[in-house]
Order: C-alpha cells, then structure tokens, then sequence
C-alpha cells in the first residue's frame, strides 16, 4: 500500500475544502442525490456560479427538469442562472408553498431546500390557493450549516497559512520542532469536519474545525521556538553576543594570518577568506539592527567556518594550544546539534510511515563517533576530536539522505 506524505495529505485535504466551499460538495441526503450548499446570495436571471450548477442537479433530480436535452438537462447542467432554471425553479416554490413563485433562489427559498433536503418534514406537493405572505423564518438548521460551513473555512485559511510558514521555516533551515506533527493533526481534524459535514452533524463539525485550529496554533508556536518570543531580549543578547564572539576570532585569525605573512608563507587565500568572514559579520550586525537574531546567529556560523578555513590555509596547527581545543569543543558541539536535527527528521519521517531502518543505524554510528570525538578531546587529541566530529557529521548527513 503506498502511503502518502505530508505534503501530499496537506494538498488533498485543501483541495477537498476548495470543493466544499465552491458549494459542488456532494453529500449523502434523504431526499436527493445530492445536497448543496448555498451563500446568502440570491440566484436569479444573470446569475453565475458553481452553486446554479449544484442546484440544477438538484431540479432534474428531484422532478423539476430545467431542459430535457441539451444545456440545463440531467448530466449537462451549468453554473449559469437563465430562464428555464428560472422556470424550473418557480415551478419548484410553487409546488412547496413557496409563494409569490418568482424563479428568484432567495432567502425563503434556501430554508425550505434545507428543510427538504436534511429529511426533517415531507415536501409538500399542492400548493395553497390563496397564498399567505409570511415572514422568511431561517430554520436553526440552516444557521447551524452555515456556522459549520464558515468555521471550516476559516480553519482552512489558517491551515493554509500555517503550511506556508512551515515551508518558509523549512527553506530557511530554522528549527521546525514537532510543527508537522501539530500540521497532520489539523489534516486530520479538517477531514473530521469535513466528514460531521456530510453527515448533517454541524456541531460536531464545528468542534472539529474549532480542535483543527487550535492544532495549527500549536504548529505555529513550534515553528517560533516552542512558544519562546523569537525577538525577545534572550534571543537578542545571544545574537550580540555571537557577533562579538566572532569578531574576537576574526581579531586572532588576522594576528595568525600575519605572523605567517612575516614568516614568508603565502597568505593571499587565508586574507581572502578573512575579507569574506568580516562581510559575513557586517551583514549579521545588520541582521541584529532588523531584529533578525536567528539569521544573525547563522551568519556567524558561517563567518567562524570562513575563518577556520583560513587558518587551515597557513596550517594553523599549535598543537594542544587553547585555540586547537576551542576548535575540537565548537566541532563537537556542531556534531551534536547535526545529530540532534537529523533524529528528529527522521522521527517525522517514522511518524509518516517511511522506512528509517538504515537512517537509524547510521544515526547509531554517528553517535558513537561522536562520543569518541569526546574522548579524544579529554586527552588533548584536538586534531582527532576535529576530525570524529567531522565523521560524525557526515553519518548524520548519510542517515538523513537514506531517507
């Protein structure tokens, strides 16, 4: 059996609510074939929509035949409101008690298709001699129907948002959390609502779409950091203090840099990769102005990559010095943050149904790189520590493209 993805569940949920709300939903009735939902918009001569095709359905059906062949007849209905639907649906008020019979669909006309169509009382056939004029009376169904239908919309909207912040989080490689989980759950809570829909339960449809939407929120706090201000003081103080950090090892760098300048080594490409590292820092300050911590962090990270690599380039290797141990901790802690990342994706993927069993002996052996990488480092084996954080990384990055 082949099992969807995510993304492939996110589309058909989305496209099935697209139908919903365009009124061509088709639902199990008592009296018909098939139900329709109508706005508060009135159908008349002129009219054109995806619900006069709906409601044509429903004439043929149900006797009232807007034209025997052709345009309008059973099977080649339209979205277009002309005068034979107009005929059609006069004959159809005044066979229900629906008087003056105009061929408008108004307001009294769609609480008595809602009456006859949920099955709640037979649909009368004669129609009255002397025709009263009465006070439209919505009936608590129709009002039920509409407040289920307009709280699975606006779940809709939401889910819809929430999926593009999830995919934009996603591209910009920030921390996702357990947002799919909280997203799948909305997928299945919306098709709950759908389902309580067709089923005329209208209050069960609302608690569902109401239980969707607080899943997405759920979603949306997952992807700002757990529910943590993402632009709050913590977050900027850490921002502040990474972009000085890195600064200070650009500072060193060029100390390095120049001794082995002084000492007759080639420099030109450990001066290159120093220039781009500060433009890396200029741009991360920038970042911090606009109150982007999160990128601003990730901008140091690449300056601090830039300016190792630039004391690879004149050998910078003062073994079992405090740079060379600062080096061996920072790779070990980037390992484990890989590690860490790559786990929870492919815990997702597990959640999704796929495969994770090569993923997760690769991630195994990642980890225990990794704790070598550890022991290395509490003997002062700096430049090994460096490179089983290296190893490490690397298996995390083969589990996740076993995926």
């Amino acid at each position: 059996m082949q099992i969807k993805t995510f993304e492939q569940n996110a589309v058909a949920v989305l496209a099935l609510i697209m139908v919903f709300a365009l009124g061509a939903f088709f639902m199990p009735s008592r009296a018909h074939a098939a139900t329709c939902v109508f706005t508060s918009t009135n159908l008349q001569i002129g009219s054109e929509s995806e619900e006069i095709r709906c409601l044509q359905r429903y004439l043929n059906g149900a006797g009232y035949t807007i034209s025997t062949a052709g345009v309008g007849s059973k099977g080649y209905e339209t979205n277009q409101y002309q005068a034979k639907t107009a005929a059609a649906v006069a004959k159809w008020q005044a066979a229900n008690g629906i008087s003056p019979a105009t061929g408008t669909f108004g307001p009294v006309s769609r609480a008595k298709y809602i009456v006859l169509t949920s099955g709640s009382i037979p649909a009368p056939t004669p129609t009255p001699t002397t025709p009263t004029p009465t006070t439209p009376v919505v009936p608590a169904q129709t009002a039920g129907l509409m407040n289920a239908r307009n709280a699975i919309l606006d779940a809709r909207d939401e889910y819809e948002d929430a999926l593009d912040e999830y995919e934009n989080a996603k591209d910009d490689g920030d921390s996702l959390g357990k947002s799919k989980t909280y997203l799948t759950e909305a997928q299945e809570q919306l098709m709950d609502a759908l389902y309580a829909f067709v089923d005329l339960d209208y209050v069960d449809a609302q608690d569902s779409a109401q239980d969707a939407k607080s899943s997405i929120n759920d979603a949306l706090d997952e992807i700002d950091g757990g529910g943590s201000s993402s632009n709050g003081d913590a977050d900027e103080g850490d921002a502040e203090d990474a972009i000085n950090d890195t600064q200070d090892a650009l500072d060193d760098a060029q100390d390095e840099v120049d001794d082995a300048y002084d000492d007759g080594e080639d420099t030109d490409d450990a001066e290159d990769l120093l220039d781009e590292a500060q433009d890396l820092i200029d741009d991360a300050e920038d970042a911090l102005d606009d109150e982007d911590y999160d990128d601003a962090m990730d901008l140091t990270d690449e300056a601090q990559d830039l300016i190792d690599d630039a004391l690879d380039e004149i050998g910078s290797s003062n073994n079992n010095s405090g740079g060379d141990e600062a080096d061996a901790e920072d790779a070990i802690a980037d390992a484990e943050d890989v590690i860490d990342d790559a786990k929870t994706e492919i815990d997702d993927a597990y959640d999704d149904g796929e495969d994770t069993d090569e993923a997760d002996d690769l991630i195994d052996e990642a980890e225990d790189a990794l704790e070598d990488a550890k022991d290395a480092l509490d003997d002062e084996d700096y430049e090994e520590a460096i490179d089983l954080a290296e190893e490490a990384m690397d298996l995390a990055d083969e589990a996740l493209d076993s995926l």
